[in-house]
């Protein structure tokens, strides 16, 4: 079963409780743990503790020692919990994988890994996640074995039945790596036995170098996309005319999320969903922003109180209300002094930095970690009005067309669907103050 707990890639420590209390309630007999978080989390921790459930946790994507730098759940010394590391084809730990001797009890593949992605098609993928799905499909397959496994024995199973190699020994409790064909047959090799490894460890392929959660927020680790593999590109006629859809939805849902870090209010609201054709669905909603809400710098200077504004960019691009904005995505333009800064609005609250990089897979959008978007220049669409200037491609090949000054253009899929925007400017009168007032009153008044 899937258990939603994750929110934009974050998730609160009393989600997972939940999630965890109800897989149990469901006989789930195996977890798998995509996740983490910094620290030793003690809720977390007595959460799982005891439980008849293995839970099978990615050792985590940033090429450290996580015997010193601990990860929870990775971590945790439980019996019926197994950490897995990533590695190569060649037998090698793969470059950006977490280990540590004691936390990590084995290795498995997580390099070149083909995946199901959304939108019907398959993708290369590698991390440790891909790593701790192996391990978990193992457990599965001794368990459809020998139903009445412990999640304890489970985990000694899976270990026992490894293989050890000369590569893993300094990384990986005993040098395992998995072997799902001697756990069926019940072959457990002598640890004293190392399989000799020739050769030097490759660079590694898909280098996450991603951030770890922090305190009650765990992050799920990505999946580095290499390339896409369209292998199933065939669409019916149901799906190539736009039949048998879903019909439109309006007040979908309505999501509200405090940043712990910073306290700034996030409220976004999906006001209408249009179904489209293969999946290219057009949903207008809003969003609210605290940060975007201020448009007025009081100060108070001599004798005289001064309203020094500066406007937000959201109120420049919408002029919804103080801190609103549509949840499309769009560029930000900032220039000063014959300098140009772009910055990427997702539309549903990250904002990005965009810094050209001559890396052709880059995604350009600067401490954006994944591989799964590139952000260019682009002057190849006509929406009727103007030019484009920039896009943004995602892995499934859909493509958003922005113009000069920032504004979204088009939606187009990899099938040549589009999602047209047209924008017409009307004059507007509005006797309260605009983004250039000055306000001077007296003092004390």
């Amino acid at each position: 079963m899937s258990l939603k707990v994750f929110n934009e890639g974050t998730a609160y420590t009393s989600d997972i409780i939940e999630a965890i209390e109800y897989a149990r309630t469901m006989g789930a007999k195996i977890v798998n743990c995509s996740w983490g978080a910094s620290g030793e989390n003690l809720a977390l921790k007595d959460s799982i503790e005891g439980k008849d459930m293995l839970f099978v946790c990615a050792a985590g994507n940033n090429s450290q020692d996580i015997d010193t730098n601990f990860v929870s759940p990775a971590s945790f010394d439980l019996p019926n919990v197994i950490a897995a590391a990533s590695m190569n084809r060649n037998g090698f730990l793969s470059a950006y994988s977490n280990y540590g001797l004691n936390s990590v009890a084995v290795a498995a593949p997580g390099e070149d890994i083909i995946s199901a992605s959304p939108g019907n098609t398959y993708v290369t993928c590698g991390g440790t996640s891909m790593a701790a799905a192996f391990v978990s499909g193992e457990a599965a397959l001794i368990l459809s074995k020998s139903s009445d496994c412990s999640g304890n024995a489970l985990r000694e199973e899976i270990i026992n039945s490894s293989d050890h190699l000369s590569s893993l020994v300094d990384k990986v409790y005993r040098g395992n790596k998995i072997n799902a064909g001697n756990a069926l047959a019940g072959i457990y090799p002598d640890p004293a036995n190392i399989i000799t490894i020739e050769g030097e460890p490759e660079e590694p392929i898909l280098p996450p170098d991603e951030e770890v959660g922090d305190g009650e927020f765990f992050e799920l680790y990505s999946d580095g996309v290499a390339e896409k593999a369209w292998f199933n590109n065939l669409v019916g006629p149901s799906t190539a005319n736009g039949t048998n859809q879903s019909k439109y939805s309006v007040w979908g849902s309505l999501q509200e999320m405090i940043s712990p870090q910073t306290g700034d209010l996030t409220l976004k609201q999906t006001d209408i969903t249009l179904p489209g054709r293969n999946g290219l669905d057009l949903e207008i909603g809003r969003i609210y922003q605290s940060d975007q809400s201020l448009f007025g710098d009081r100060q108070i200077g001599g004798d005289d109180t001064n309203f020094n504004d500066y406007s937000t960019y959201y109120l420049n691009r919408y002029a919804l209300g103080t801190g609103w904005a549509l949840t499309f995505p769009s560029v930000e333009v900032r220039e000063a002094e014959g300098e140009k800064e772009l910055y990427y609005h997702t539309g549903t609250g990250p904002k990005y930095h965009v810094e050209f990089t001559e890396d052709g897979s880059d995604s350009n959008l600067e401490d954006y970690y994944k591989k799964d978007v590139v952000f260019n220049n682009d002057t190849t669409y006509l929406n009727g009005q103007v030019t484009s200037t920039y896009s943004l491609t995602t892995s499934d090949k859909t493509k958003r067309y922005f113009a000069a000054d920032g504004r979204l253009l088009c939606i187009k899929d990899r099938f040549d669907n589009e999602i047209v925007f047209k924008h017409t400017e009307l004059p507007v009168t509005n006797i309260a103050p605009n983004n250039d007032f000055e306000f001077v009153e007296t003092e004390g008044m």
